[in-house]
């Protein structure tokens, strides 16, 4: 590893925290299934059969996440390094956990860049109305605990 990226990876702000959490990542509208390694409020790493530049903008989405949009500012294929465009709350990191709700989608790659078609003309797919659905379920089940919990105390 050259000197100049040790030295961006030692500066990096956030305490990381291992993880192996399952989620989507679009960089042009196409999912791409991608493993989270580790995270921080500023970034995280993800494993992904695809090819990503250093600068390429994308969306993760996951479900204790939600969809944020991050850029890619590392590549070491099959490995990537990601900075959040806003970082997370402390108790985002914390909360990260697997939930399987994505179906896989298999080993895809990106495809070539093109003039999106309109929203109107794409078919919804099962997959991601599912992983929204499920992703709601589990920030309702989440803040109906930290009620409870303020109720009890």
């Amino acid at each position: 590893m050259g000197l100049a990226v040790q030295l961006q990876l030692e500066q990096r702000a956030g305490d990381r925290r291992d993880v192996a959490i399952p989620a989507t990542i679009r960089k042009t509208g196409a999912p791409i299934d991608v493993e989270i390694e580790n995270l921080s409020v500023t970034g995280f790493r993800a494993s992904l059969n695809s090819i990503l530049k250093e600068g390429d903008s994308v969306s993760i989405g996951a479900a204790w996440l939600g969809r944020r949009t991050a850029r890619v500012v590392w590549a070491m294929h099959p490995r990537y390094g990601f900075a959040f465009d806003a970082p997370l709350q402390t108790s985002d990191v914390l909360a990260a956990k697997a939930i399987e709700n994505v179906e896989p989608l298999g080993n895809i790659a990106f495809p070539p860049e093109q003039d999106a078609a309109p929203l109107v003309e794409r078919p919804v797919r099962l997959g991601v109305v599912r992983s929204v659905a499920l992703a709601t379920a589990e920030t309702f089940i989440a803040i109906g605990e930290g009620l409870r919990r303020r109720v009890v105390s």
